[in-house]
C-alpha cells in the first residue's frame, strides 16, 4: 500500500492526471523548492471561532441613551500617527544658492540679446556699461552699490497720492450751539427751559431755584429740554407766595442780561402757552421791575419798583390825567397802586379807558428811563377758588442812558396842526427827513399831509 502510494505520479496544476508522468510540458513542478526570498515568517496562529462573542444581547439596550453614546468622549490619542504631507515627503534641494549682485547676470554682454548658452561659473560679472555713480570696485566687488544723490530741491513738487481727509474720525456731525432759548410758564408750578446750556442749567440752578422757599418738587432734563416743578403753586398772582414768585421772574430777567440773554419775542406755537425766546447778546446789566394791571384796568400795581419810579410815576401820572387820577397809595413794602375814579352812575368802568392809561404808563416810564421787556401770562383765582383767569404781568427793563428823556419827536412827528383831523378824511402820507429834530444816530421822518 505504501509502494503504491510511493509510486503514484505528481501532476501540474494544468496537467490531467492521464496524461503520462514524466517532465511538465510548458509548466514547472508546482511542488517545486520555494525560493529563498520567498521564506516568510510565519503569520500568527489561528485563533477558534467564538460563537459567544457575536451574540447579541438586547436585555442592557435600556440602560445606556442615546445621550450618554454622544457624551462619550474619543480616545485622546491614535494608534497611529497621520502620514506625511506630500510637501514635506519631496527632497529638498541640497545645492546652494550663490550671492549674486543684483546688476551680475551671467551671460549679459551689454546688449538687449540674452545668450542661452552663457553658463554661470561662480564668478559672476557685469560686462556692459557701468551704472551711474558707479567704479570699477564696486562692480567687481558685488552688493552694495552706492550712488550720489542728486538734489531735488528745484524740480517739480511732488503731488499727493491722496487727497486731504478731515481728522475727525467720529462720524458725527459737529454738535449744534443754539443762539436762542426758550423759556415758558405753564400751568400752577412748572417752568420750562428749551436750548439751554449745561451751564446755563447750573447756574439758574444755583441762583435762581433758591429763590422760591417751597422748593423744587422734581426736574426732568432731556438732551433739549428741563422741566421743573416747584412745591405748591407759585404761578398764582393770587395766592400768599406770589411776591416770593415775582421776585424770581425779576432776578431771572436780571441774571439773563447779565450772561448776554437778551429777551426778543413771545411766540406761541405747538402749546397753548407761549414761549419767551432769548437770544444771546452782549451783556448788559440792567435793572428790572415787575408790574400789572388789575381785571378791570383801573388799578396800576408796581412791585419792588425803583426809587426813582417809585416817588415820580405818581406825579407824572397825576400831571397828564389830572383829576382823573383816585389815589396812589402804598401797601407794605414793596408794592406801589396807582387807581383811576369809576365813571359816575355806580359802573365800575374807569374814566380813563384803559390803552390810554398804559399809554400814559408807558409815556411816564420811558421818562424816567424804563421801557416794557415782555408780558408774561399767569393764572388767578377766584371766589374761594372756584374761578380761574388770566393775569397777565409785565417786566419792565431800565434803558442804557438814563440821562436822555424821551421826545414825541422820536418817533413819527405830526406837523403843526391846521385843524382837527376827521377819521373818514382821505389822507395822503408823504414820509420827508426832518431836518429840525434829526438826532446825531437816528433816523426820523415827519409826516405832510397835503
Amino acid at each position: 500500500m505504501q509502494q503504491q502510494q510511493q509510486q503514484q505520479p505528481m501532476y501540474t496544476p494544468h496537467q490531467h492526471p492521464h496524461m503520462m508522468p514524466g517532465p511538465p510540458q510548458g509548466y514547472q513542478q508546482f511542488n517545486y523548492p520555494p525560493h529563498p526570498s520567498q521564506n516568510m515568517p510565519p503569520g500568527p496562529v489561528p485563533v477558534s471561532f467564538d460563537a459567544d462573542a457575536y451574540t447579541q444581547d438586547y436585555g442592557n439596550t435600556s440602560t445606556y441613551s442615546k445621550k450618554s453614546k454622544r457624551r462619550q468622549s474619543a480616545p485622546s490619542g491614535s494608534a497611529t500617527a497621520p502620514p506625511p504631507l506630500k510637501s514635506a515627503m519631496k527632497k529638498p534641494s541640497t545645492s546652494a544658492t550663490p550671492m549674486v549682485n543684483t546688476l551680475d547676470f551671467p551671460g549679459y554682454n551689454g546688449n538687449t540679446s540674452y545668450n542661452a548658452n552663457a553658463s554661470f561659473n561662480g564668478n559672476a560679472s557685469y560686462n556692459g556699461n557701468m551704472p551711474y555713480g558707479a567704479t570699477t570696485s564696486t562692480a567687481n566687488t558685488g552688493y552694495p552699490l552706492e550712488r550720489t544723490r542728486t538734489s531735488s530741491l528745484h524740480g517739480r513738487r511732488r503731488a499727493p497720492s491722496n487727497a486731504a481727509y478731515s481728522q475727525d474720525h467720529s462720524g458725527m456731525d459737529p454738535p449744534f450751539v443754539p443762539l436762542h432759548m426758550f423759556v415758558s410758564f405753564q400751568g400752577w408750578n412748572e417752568l420750562h427751559f428749551e436750548n439751554i446750556t449745561e451751564f446755563g442749567l447750573e447756574e439758574i440752578r444755583s441762583m435762581i431755584f433758591p429763590l422760591w422757599e417751597d422748593g423744587i418738587e422734581s426736574q426732568i432734563v432731556t438732551s433739549t429740554e428741563c422741566i421743573v416743578k416747584f412745591r405748591n403753586q407759585p404761578w398764582d398772582t393770587s395766592g400768599p407766595n406770589s411776591l416770593m414768585a415775582f421776585h424770581l421772574i425779576q432776578q431771572f430777567f436780571h441774571l439773563c442780561a447779565m450772561r448776554g440773554y437778551t429777551f426778543r419775542t413771545a411766540i406761541s406755537i405747538g402749546q397753548a402757552h407761549p414761549r419767551l425766546v432769548f437770544e444771546v447778546a452782549a451783556p448788559e446789566p440792567r435793572d428790572f421791575f415787575i408790574a400789572y394791571f388789575s381785571s378791570g384796568g383801573r388799578k396800576f400795581t408796581l412791585v419792588n419798583p425803583p426809587n426813582h419810579v417809585d416817588l415820580a410815576l405818581a406825579a407824572h401820572l397825576k400831571k397828564a390825567l389830572g383829576r382823573k387820577l383816585a389815589t396812589e397809595h402804598v401797601e407794605g413794602s414793596n408794592l406801589r397802586i396807582i387807581e383811576v375814579k369809576k365813571k359816575p352812575g355806580g359802573l365800575n368802568a374807569p374814566e380813563v379807558e384803559y390803552s390810554l392809561f398804559l399809554a400814559h404808563v408807558l409815556r411816564a416810564l420811558s421818562e424816567l428811563n424804563f421801557e416794557l421787556e415782555c408780558s408774561i401770562p399767569l393764572l388767578k383765582k377766584h371766589a374761594m377758588g372756584m374761578r380761574t383767569s388770566q393775569q397777565e404781568i409785565m417786566v419792565y427793563r431800565s434803558t442804557p442812558d438814563r440821562g436822555r428823556v424821551a421826545r414825541a419827536s422820536s418817533a413819527w412827528v405830526a406837523p403843526k396842526a391846521r385843524g382837527p383831523l376827521k377819521l373818514n378824511q382821505a389822507m395822503k402820507f408823504k414820509m420827508t427827513p426832518d431836518q429840525d429834530t434829526h438826532d446825531p444816530g437816528t433816523s426820523t421822518f415827519s409826516i405832510a399831509i397835503p
